[in-house]
């Protein structure tokens, strides 16, 4: 029994980390894209006024993906919880990162890769 809860709470986990990959692979493609975006309209020389509509969409995009990466933030430390509840099994299926102590994750944390941190 110990086994299987082992398996599943690593299923869960390993698609818990592909969608927060996922979620911080997009809000860097959108944050390149709002960088890149002034930098080709002065290349090109065109007016700041032109394509006014666009950067605000893009803005709206990252707004939105940082919002969708504070759910999933959210969601993480819920299913942590419910793993406590239920006494699960801890299973590291190697995220790569540190993770900040429970008192930390409310503040600004610098996540960095164990391969750096050691």
């Amino acid at each position: 029994m110990l086994k299987e809860r082992r398996e599943i709470v690593a299923h869960v986990q390993e698609h818990l980390h592909d969608s927060e990959r996922a979620v911080e692979a997009t809000l860097t493609a959108i944050g390149m894209l709002a960088a890149a975006l002034p930098q080709a309209r002065e290349r090109a020389g065109i007016s700041p006024v032109a394509g006014q509509a666009a950067f605000d969409s893009i803005a709206a995009a990252l707004s939105g993906i940082v919002q969708v990466r504070a759910h999933m933030v959210a969601a993480h430390g819920h299913l942590e919880e419910t793993r406590t509840a239920f006494r699960l099994p801890i299973v590291d299926t190697g995220a790569g990162y540190v993770k900040p102590a429970r008192g930390e994750r409310s503040g600004v944390v610098e996540l960095v890769p164990d391969s750096v941190a050691a």
